[in-house]
C-alpha cells in the first residue's frame, strides 16, 4: 500500500507512479470534492468515483482531474488489485490523460483574465467547426446543441456538471476560433432622461440613462471582474452601479448635439453680421 501527502508529492508525479499499476487511489481532504476514488488498470484509468458518485462522462472525468490538479491539498493512498465495483465505464489513458489535465490547468492560469464573463450568452456563428482536440471536441458534441440556441457559461457548468471555469476556458477557444459570438439574451430599453431641470445652479437628483444595447459580436460580453458591459464608460473605466453625492455623474451626461439645419441657421447670421448679407 502507498500513502502520503499531497504536500510531499505533487498530483502528476503520483499518478504517473500507480496510474502505470492496477489498484485503487484514494484521495481525500479536497477542499472541493473532498474524496475522489480512481480505479486503474495497467496504464488506463477505467472508473472514477467523485463525491460519492460513479461519474460516466468522459467530459466529467476530466473536469475533476482539472479540479483536483488546481487546488493540490489532502492525502492520498493506493492499494493494489482493487477492482471498480462498477465494472470498467471507460479506457483512457493516463498518460494523456496527465498531459490534458496538466495543459488545462496552465491555460485557466495563463488565461484567467481574458475568459469571458460566466453570465455573457454565446450562440454558435459556424455550423461546421472543423477539427477539435480530443478535449475540445468532447466539450463541442455535449453543448453544441445548447449554443446553437445560446446560452452561457453558468447554463452550460449546471447542465454538463462541469466547473464553470473550465466551461469559460472551452468559450474563450471556440470564440477565439471564430466559431461562436456573445449575444444579449434580452433587449432593454433606454429609461426616460430628466424632463426638468434647475439652471439656477441646483443640481439634478436623476441617474443618467444607460447605454444602448448594442448588435454585433462584441455586444453583451461581460468581464471577467464581473462588470457588464453597460457598466463601462467608452474609456473602459468600470462604473460604479451607485452614483456618489447628490449631483449627477458627469462621465455619463448626454450632452445634445445640433443640427445641421441649426448650424447652417448659425452660420447665415454670422455671414450677415460680417459682411452684410441677407441671413
Amino acid at each position: 500500500m502507498i500513502f502520503g501527502n499531497f504536500r510531499d508529492i505533487q498530483m502528476p508525479d503520483i499518478l504517473a507512479l500507480v496510474g502505470r499499476q492496477r489498484g485503487q487511489f484514494v484521495i481525500r481532504g479536497n477542499p472541493g470534492i473532498e474524496r475522489a476514488d480512481l480505479f486503474f488498470c495497467d496504464g488506463y484509468l477505467v472508473a472514477l468515483c467523485a463525491r460519492g458518485a460513479w461519474v460516466g462522462e468522459v467530459l466529467q472525468v476530466r473536469d475533476c482531474l482539472v479540479e483536483l490538479m488546481l487546488c493540490q491539498e489532502g492525502e492520498f493512498s493506493f492499494e493494489r488489485g482493487e477492482e471498480p465495483s462498477c465494472g470498467v465505464l471507460y479506457s483512457l489513458h493516463v498518460d494523456h490523460l496527465l498531459l490534458a489535465s496538466m495543459a488545462a490547468v496552465d491555460e485557466i492560469n495563463s488565461f484567467h483574465a481574458d475568459l469571458p464573463n460566466e453570465q455573457t450568452y454565446f450562440r454558435v456563428i459556424q455550423q461546421d467547426v472543423g477539427w477539435l482536440d480530443a478535449d475540445l471536441a468532447g466539450f463541442w458534441e455535449a453543448a453544441s446543441t445548447a449554443l446553437r440556441a445560446g446560452t452561457n457559461g453558468i447554463s452550460l457548468a449546471t447542465t454538463l456538471g462541469i466547473s464553470v471555469d473550465r466551461v469559460r476556458l472551452y468559450l474563450y477557444k471556440l470564440r477565439v476560433a471564430g466559431w461562436i459570438v456573445p449575444m444579449h439574451r434580452e433587449t432593454r430599453a433606454l429609461p426616460p432622461w430628466p424632463t426638468e431641470a434647475c439652471w439656477s445652479g441646483a443640481v439634478i437628483n436623476q441617474p443618467a440613462p444607460q447605454a444602448p444595447v448594442l448588435a454585433g459580436a462584441f455586444a453583451g460580453e461581460g468581464s471577467p471582474d464581473g462588470a457588464a458591459p453597460e457598466d463601462r464608460d467608452p474609456l473602459g473605466e468600470i462604473l460604479p452601479p451607485q452614483y456618489s453625492g447628490d449631483g449627477i455623474d458627469l462621465r455619463r451626461a448626454r450632452v445634445a448635439r445640433p443640427s445641421v439645419g441649426i448650424l447652417n441657421a448659425l452660420m447665415g447670421r454670422l455671414a450677415s453680421v460680417f459682411w452684410g448679407r441677407p441671413a
